[in-house]
Order: C-alpha cells, then structure tokens, then sequence
C-alpha cells in the first residue's frame, strides 16, 4: 500500500478536525479516482469485493479510470492561493484545511470541486 495512503489514514487520527475530515476526504477522493469503495478496497462482502487493487498499491498497479478534471488555471490557483495565505489567520483550522488543500494541489496538480469553493471562500 502507498505510504501516502497510509499518511491519510494516520491524519485521521489527528485531534484537529478539519485536519482529520480533510485526510478522510482526500483518502476518500484516492478511492473513487480508483473506482473503488472502502468496503471493497477493505475486502467485505466476496459478492461485493474487488479484484483490482488501487492504483496506489505498489504490488499490482492498475491504470486509473477515472481523474478529476483541473477546475481553473494553475496560474490563477497559485494566486488564489497566495490571498488566501495572506487572509487566513495562521493556526486556525481553516488554515489547516487551506494548507491541507494546498499540499493536494502541490502533489496532484489539480484540486476537486469542493476543494476549489474552500479556496475562492478563503479569497473573500
């Protein structure tokens, strides 16, 4: 299994919230850009269960099917960004969250819908 995965999991333990539902989310997002559910990426039910593992997990990697689309340029992002930065009280946990989203887009190169909107929200 991919550490990053794993470094999701471990932020859901967190005793910050937003930092905790944020790793939830992105974990959730890894899952459906994998087509999978947590019942079938945990193995449940045989009649439900996978044979694909994600494309994460480093023994068998499959193609992804399904990615989420950039929601606007990276030129705007980075700036919109920047205004957040500057906006955001530091060691609130909406900066976290903006910081979480951040480190998405850094490693992913595109951010979802919701993650766009907390962003623009962050600008105001």
């Amino acid at each position: 299994m991919n550490t990053k995965f794993v470094k999701l999991m471990m932020m859901t333990t967190s005793t910050h919230d937003n930092e905790a539902l944020n790793a939830l989310r992105m974990a959730n997002a890894m899952l459906a850009s994998a087509n999978l559910n947590w019942e079938e990426y945990l193995g449940g039910p045989k009649e439900h269960r996978s044979e694909r593992n994600p494309p994460w997990d480093e023994d068998t990697p499959q193609p992804r099917q399904r990615r989420y689309e950039r929601t606007n340029s990276d030129d705007n992002i980075d700036r919109m960004f920047e205004t957040a930065f500057a906006k955001v009280r530091p060691g609130s946990s909406f900066r976290t969250t903006i910081e979480n989203i951040h480190t998405w887009w850094e490693e992913k190169g595109f951010l979802t819908q919701k993650q766009f909107e907390t962003i623009q929200k962050a600008c105001r």
